[in-house]
């Protein structure tokens, strides 16, 4: 039984609808990743003309390579002479981009790796960082397996607390920046758009094995209803 790990960014401001796969295909090459092909043509190439192709429809998928990400579980031979690689995808309508990698298990079985399932959680951490800053999302999150409704981004909801949430500029005017830098956990810091960056535990497996009660308690302060998320096991 295998994991994922998952980056999502929410209604990036930085994309345009009419030119949305364009513009991640763009910036994400500005933070010195490439595009590479799955099956046609050979699969392990660089893709170079992905901008016109990815032109029109309603999403994008691909295979992204960046230096900052921890190599995934399960590599593909043909992906072992570039950076570590991860599936990414663009939804058209929501302003979403997804990036999302296989990883082991951290509880127990033939894949217990709990040491590799957090670092590619922190390979995720550093590269959400760097995607943050030049797609500028509403909000992004790090954690398992995961699903967000979009409305709740759209009307700046916190309903639910995830290892990483980057809390974007419309969030620190809802809740307070002095709220959320200050939230219990292992780090808060302060985005150049004016977002603050939090991240519950030190390590993912943590996380997900040990809900710290004081971040449920801290939150419930100003969101009475929120929920620290726990994912729904799937096999992969």
């Amino acid at each position: 039984m295998l994991l994922s790990v998952r980056l999502e960014l929410h209604e990036c401001g930085a994309v345009e609808f009419e030119t949305g796969a364009r513009d991640v295909v763009r910036l994400f090459r500005s933070l010195g990743g490439e595009f590479l092909t799955v099956r046609n043509p050979p699969a392990g190439q660089r893709i170079e003309e992905v901008d016109s192709e990815a032109e029109n429809g309603l999403g994008l998928f691909l295979t992204f390579s960046h230096r900052v990400l921890e190599r995934e579980f399960n590599v593909f031979e043909h992906f072992r002479n570039f950076d570590p690689v991860a599936n990414l995808s663009y939804w058209k309508h929501s302003h979403k981009v997804c990036l999302v990698q296989t990883a082991p298990h951290y509880r127990s079985g033939p894949h217990k790796e709990p040491k590799r399932f957090d670092g590619i959680a922190m390979g995720q951490l550093g590269l959400g960082r760097l995607a943050y800053s030049v797609l500028r999302p509403a909000f992004a999150m790090i954690d398992e397996e995961s699903y967000i409704e979009d409305s709740r981004v759209q009307r700046t909801e916190i309903k639910t607390i995830y290892w990483a949430n980057f809390f974007g500029p419309g969030y620190v005017k809802k809740y307070g920046r002095k709220f959320l830098l200050k939230a219990p956990g292992w780090k808060t810091e302060e985005l150049e758009d004016g977002g603050v960056l939090y991240v519950a535990r030190e390590s993912l497996s943590d996380w997900c094995l040990n809900k710290p009660r004081e971040v449920l308690e801290y939150f419930k302060k100003q969101v009475p209803g929120v929920k620290l998320y726990k994912a729904v096991q799937k096999k992969y």
